[in-house]
């Protein structure tokens, strides 16, 4: 899946398709996502074998990988560059919101993967209104995935 224009969730979302069309890479994001959002992306980098094996054909063929989600008025964007360490940094981080002063806000880099949005809403500061729905709402994802065949599953 390279892309989903228009993709909307609702309150409980099945995801039902063929061998090989991507639905565990869809799954996959939606924890690495919360994992970001509970302060431990490169946790879920490492458990997932490493910044190589997350990118496309590894370092030489995807140097970065970006994301954009929206939710309602507001929205989160960022994009994932490998470390030499084998982790990610968080480049570009910004958070959208359509009203008053409508448009993207960058909030800045990120080299330990830690996220600027949450730092934001944890340290109460004045703009975290703005942040505070994009986590909330993140944070209230439940994940489940059945039928898992990653190298995770138990035998």
């Amino acid at each position: 899946i390279r892309e989903l224009d228009g993709f909307e969730l609702r309150n409980l979302n099945v995801i039902v398709g063929a061998n090989g069309a991507g639905k565990s890479n869809l799954i996959a994001f939606f924890k690495m996502l919360r994992t970001l959002i509970d302060g431990n992306l490169n946790r879920f980098v490492r458990d997932s074998g490493g910044a190589g094996d997350m990118l496309f054909n590894g370092r030489k063929v995807t140097q970065r990988m970006f994301f954009e989600t929206h939710f309602g008025a507001r929205g989160y964007r960022f994009a994932l560059v490998p470390t030499p360490a084998d982790t990610f940094a968080i480049e570009d981080e910004a958070r959208y919101f359509q009203g008053g002063t409508a448009g993207w806000w960058l909030l800045g880099d990120s080299n330990d993967g830690s996220s600027k949005l949450v730092a934001e809403v944890q340290r109460n500061q004045p703009d975290s209104r703005y942040s505070k729905p994009v986590y909330d709402a993140i944070s209230s994802w439940q994940i489940y995935h059945f039928h898992d065949t990653s190298s995770t599953t138990g035998m």
